[in-house]
């Protein structure tokens, strides 16, 4: 047989069983059973607040423990 026929065919069977392989790697590695949808999160944006006359932050009130005036909820 001619050395470059055999060379093409032999790199031709190489490819084919990669191929086989690769296949088999993701026949195992696919999940069984389809997968469940994340749950979402409802996410709050928040900024530092600032003064509206001198555009400076403002400092939370430490008067209010239950309030942070220093943060503002965007969305």
């Amino acid at each position: 047989m001619n050395p470059y026929l055999r060379a093409a065919a032999n790199s031709e069977a190489l490819r084919l069983h990669a191929a086989e392989k690769l296949q088999a790697r993701q026949a195992e590695a696919a999940p069984a059973e389809p997968l469940e949808p994340i749950e979402t999160v409802d996410v709050q944006v928040i900024e530092r607040a600032r003064d509206p006359e001198t555009g400076q932050f403002l400092a939370d009130d430490p008067t209010t423990p239950d309030v942070n005036e220093a943060w503002e909820i965007i969305s």
